[in-house]
């Protein structure tokens, strides 16, 4: 009986991950949307125009709030393509509301859930445009959001960019 026990403790001992040994995958299983919190850049291309493409996360005005700057650089010029902003505010353990304005004109209500490592938000009204947009870590380091855009044939994915975390 003893030996039983002191094997049963030699395995629990050696199931124990050290901090070298934790992996991506063990790290990022307890992430939420705060953890999109900093500022991640890539380089992208925007409607056929190499760029760099910069999002911003940060606390929101109240604790319950995110907030997103989004931007599009022309690398030739340092010229602004695109810019955007979210603000999220937390409604339900992993579902978020908000809205988005852009200078595009855009102006759109934002419904997310948190799930998978990923933030999924649809924004848009139904009738008008509607999109959604993911933004996946996938490793604490690195980012993928994925853009698309309903049309009549369904989900169309119009950018698909891989960031890196800067701070």
């Amino acid at each position: 009986m003893k030996l039983m026990a002191l094997v049963f403790a030699a395995t629990v001992i050696a199931a124990i991950p050290t901090d070298s040994a934790v992996s991506d995958e063990h790290e990022l299983a307890t992430y939420g949307p705060r953890d999109l919190i900093g500022l991640w850049r890539a380089d992208c291309n925007a409607w056929g125009t190499p760029a760099r493409c910069t999002l911003r996360w940060a606390e929101g005005l109240h604790g319950s709030q995110l907030t997103v700057d989004y931007t599009i650089v022309s690398v030739a010029d340092d010229r602004v393509l695109f810019a955007g902003q979210g603000v999220y505010k937390r409604v339900l353990d992993s579902r978020l509301r908000g809205y988005w304005v852009d200078s595009g004109g855009a102006l759109f209500p934002l419904a997310a859930s948190w799930g998978n490592l990923a933030l999924t938000t649809h924004w848009g009204t139904a009738g008008m445009e509607q999109g959604r947009t993911r933004y996946r870590l996938s490793a604490p380091a690195t980012l993928e959001v994925v853009d698309w855009s309903l049309r009549e044939s369904g989900w169309q994915e119009f950018m698909r960019v891989e960031y890196d975390r800067i701070e």
